[in-house]
């Protein structure tokens, strides 16, 4: 008889027999799945804990996840896309990306401009003002290692983080621009 089997007997006003043993036990079986179903439900609800749900959180904040990334790398991506308080700036983009684990400078190719710009200057196309580079500065890319519980089968049993960034500067970039990533030591 299990401990729920027990507790529930002592809850009832009169003694009952071995008959209904049965039904104590059957009854304790559905306050376990219960309970089991609640722990999941507390362990889901928060986005750096999430599995079952994750598809769900992603859903929630529109996102489209990368069907080769690995769990850590979706979490991962879900935090930051979370986080992300809105903004257009340079330095909203640097404290992301901060958030996220790496650290960048961006740059803005400008066009040839008469006034500011010197004989001898690369002229470039127009389409270039939406155009603009993030160089990740720091060598040690995050890596997201395999956890039994928070990751599942199919998943690499360690993950490096390129793709997390590249997919949150993705989501939260103007729609009207195009970001190239470059890093240090990798070559494409």
């Amino acid at each position: 008889m299990s401990q729920n089997s027990k507790t529930i007997k002592y809850l009832c006003p009169v003694r009952l027999g071995s008959v209904s043993d049965l039904d104590m036990a059957t009854e304790a079986k559905a306050f376990d799945r219960a309970q089991a179903s609640a722990e999941r439900v507390l362990v889901n609800m928060f986005a750096d804990t999430c599995y079952e749900l994750l598809p769900d959180w992603e859903r929630v904040y529109g996102m489209t996840p990368d069907p080769e990334a690995s769990t850590g790398v979706r979490v991962a991506s879900l935090i930051a896309k979370i986080r992300a308080k809105g903004g257009l700036s340079r330095p909203y983009f640097i404290n992301l990306a901060d958030s996220v684990g790496y650290e960048i400078e961006i740059e803005e190719p400008a066009g040839f401009m008469a006034g500011w710009s010197c004989a001898g200057e690369e002229l470039l196309d127009e389409d270039f003002v939406f155009v603009w580079y993030v160089n990740v500065l720091n060598d040690d890319i995050p890596a997201y290692y395999f956890y039994s519980g928070s990751n599942g089968a199919g998943d690499r049993l360690c993950d490096f983080g390129q793709d997390d960034l590249e997919t949150v500067f993705d989501e939260l970039k103007p729609a009207e621009t195009l970001v190239f990533f470059t890093y240090p030591n990798f070559e494409e």
